[in-house]
């Protein structure tokens, strides 16, 4: 029996005692937050503020924030070991504590044992909120195909609403709004003419970019959480 392997049922077994699993990957094994950045910084954002209790709205959002990054850790097939230890984050995002304390060092705890630190972490409220792409390839896309167009078009949306939400007058400018919502529309791939999960994902985007300009933001997460999930059963 393997070394990895015979960690993997370590972990299994002492969750089925009742036993609390290890906490960390081990250093070689840690995720590289990269590919992951949009759903962390969105955590981040919230997680990390001055007030003693997260509000009803924004606990939603972590929610949505944290079951969309186990979603993607659990399609990039990482290590056995990272599977496990991602049902943590999936209970994090099932019931988040509202005391901030708390759910602050929740996920700090989930995020230094899945991922490798990274400079553009927060760490407390005072720490500045990073951008939601690395600024070596925001908006690089070309060589992307129709799939991860599509992908980082839907993280761009879902970034650009949790961030309204959380500051409502950014919509006051509402050419500002709207052009921010046709750069997004602008990275949209070429209307699909077959694979339904596919099709139904990218009409669910398109549709939730018309919401989010009607300002039915909480109709347009609703077409988004759908359009996650019809993409992921392509993975």
């Amino acid at each position: 029996m393997s070394m990895r392997l015979a960690r993997v049922l370590a972990l299994v077994l002492l969750g089925g005692c009742g036993q609390q699993a290890p906490m960390r990957l081990p250093a070689g094994e840690l995720l590289s937050p990269d590919p992951y950045r949009p759903q962390i910084v969105a955590i981040d954002k919230i997680v990390f503020q001055s007030r003693p209790v997260i509000g009803s709205a924004q606990l939603s959002w972590v929610t949505l924030a944290v079951n969309q990054l186990a979603d993607r850790i659990d399609s990039a097939s990482p290590s056995p070991l990272a599977q496990v230890l991602n049902r943590n984050l999936r209970r994090l995002g099932q019931v988040p504590p509202r005391n901030v304390p708390v759910l602050q060092r929740e996920w700090l705890r989930i995020r230094s044992g899945l991922f490798t630190d990274a400079a553009w972490f927060r760490r407390s409220a005072a720490d500045p909120v990073a951008s939601a792409e690395d600024d070596a390839t925001s908006g690089s896309i070309s060589g992307a195909s129709d799939q991860k167009q599509l992908e980082n078009a839907m993280h761009h949306l879902v970034i650009l609403v949790f961030n309204v939400r959380a500051n409502p007058r950014d919509t006051a400018d509402a050419p500002r709004w709207n052009a921010k919502l046709d750069a997004i529309a602008n990275e949209m791939p070429a209307a699909p003419d077959a694979d339904p999960p596919y099709a139904t994902a990218y009409q669910r985007t398109r549709d939730a970019l018309q919401l989010a300009r009607q300002m039915r933001l909480d109709e347009s997460y609703a077409y988004m959480d759908t359009a996650f999930k019809q993409l992921k059963s392509l993975k």
